[in-house]
């Protein structure tokens, strides 16, 4: 009667072990039925949608990326273009207080 017992023990905790711990291996390698694992034609085409799409994406980024620096070089010149009339706008401030001083 134990023998019998401790068996049914083992023999579950066997079928306990192999369903609940092959299904997280088999993902962690990677074959869990995806379309690449089938392979031939699917696996052709999975792979050129696959390479479509991080190109797309990539010109995507890249695109925002250059709108990026265009809006900042747009700014920066922007900026550029105040600090010279303002130092234009002090130089003339200087060469008036200069006269002013000479003519004292």
């Amino acid at each position: 009667m134990a023998s019998l017992l401790v068996k049914s023990r083992i023999a579950a905790s066997r079928v306990f072990r192999s369903e609940f711990t092959a299904a997280p291996l088999l993902r962690l390698y990677g074959t869990d039925g995806t379309v690449k694992d089938a392979g031939g034609s699917f696996k052709q085409k999975q792979s050129a949608e696959e390479g479509v799409y991080f190109k797309k994406l990539e010109a995507d980024q890249l695109a925002k990326l250059k709108a990026t620096h265009e809006t900042e070089i747009t700014h920066r010149e922007a900026e550029i273009k105040r600090h010279m009339e303002a130092i234009e706008r002090h130089k003339a401030e200087i060469s008036k207080l200069s006269e002013d001083s000479d003519s004292d």
